[in-house]
């Protein structure tokens, strides 16, 4: 399998090699069309962000230095 940068892309990756029909049959389960529209809407929202998001970490230990990383 192709690499992939975030582990989101790899159930349409393994749908674009059929690794889904391959499952089905051997299951003996009715084949439909798979809509992966939504899942790769999701992929290309995570790489394309809306905006940005602000992050805070409280920490019980914060006198030690090595505890935490302290962003500019």
């Amino acid at each position: 399998m192709e690499d992939v940068d975030t582990i989101y892309a790899v159930p349409a990756e393994l749908s674009k090699e059929g690794l889904d029909e391959q499952i089905l049959r051997l299951l003996r389960l009715e084949s439909r069309p798979s809509d992966m529209k939504p899942w790769l809407d999701l992929v290309y929202r995570m790489h394309h962000p809306a905006g940005e998001a602000r992050i805070a970490i409280v920490g019980k230990y914060v006198q030690l230095e090595d505890a935490y990383k302290k962003s500019a």
